[in-house]
């Protein structure tokens, strides 16, 4: 099955469906939907406190091969208190608890960890650490 999505529509508190025409579904712990809109090519998730994460996915879809690009926002670069977690992909869904987790964090120190955790939470491929060094609040960080 063939799945993309440029989000070049519009919507309101919701990601709607994909243009290949598979709807999303939302998950928003510690937030609410409006947390979610789409809009000018870009889908956003707002995730404006602490022990908080959203979620949008394709229940609809099973594939293998599968090329995802995500680009992540950080607002600040003057991290306190823990990490900030821009950016997390999850592959192998099989339930909100069951499925292989790509996780970039950005830590209080400014380094940027990239790591990959299976189903149980232990991380199964060595992390890629890097400095932010010349980064500015805002923008984006891609990765793929």
């Amino acid at each position: 099955m063939d799945v993309s999505d440029t989000f070049t529509r519009t919507s309101v508190n919701s990601w709607g469906s994909a243009n290949s025409g598979q709807a999303y579904s939302l998950i928003a712990v510690g937030g609410v939907a409006g947390d979610f809109d789409v809009a000018a090519g870009v889908g956003t998730m707002v995730v404006d406190g602490t022990v908080e994460y959203r979620l949008a996915y394709l229940p609809a879809v099973q594939a293998s091969n599968v090329n995802a690009v995500v680009t992540g926002i950080l607002p600040t670069n003057d991290v306190t208190g823990g990490s900030l977690e821009p950016i997390s992909v999850i592959a192998r869904m099989t339930s909100s608890v069951s499925h292989y987790l790509f996780r970039v964090e950005y830590t209080t120190t400014e380094t940027v960890i990239a790591q990959i955790y299976n189903p149980a939470g232990v991380q199964i491929a060595n992390a890629l650490v890097f400095t932010a060094a010349g980064w500015t609040p805002g923008e984006s960080l891609k990765v793929r």
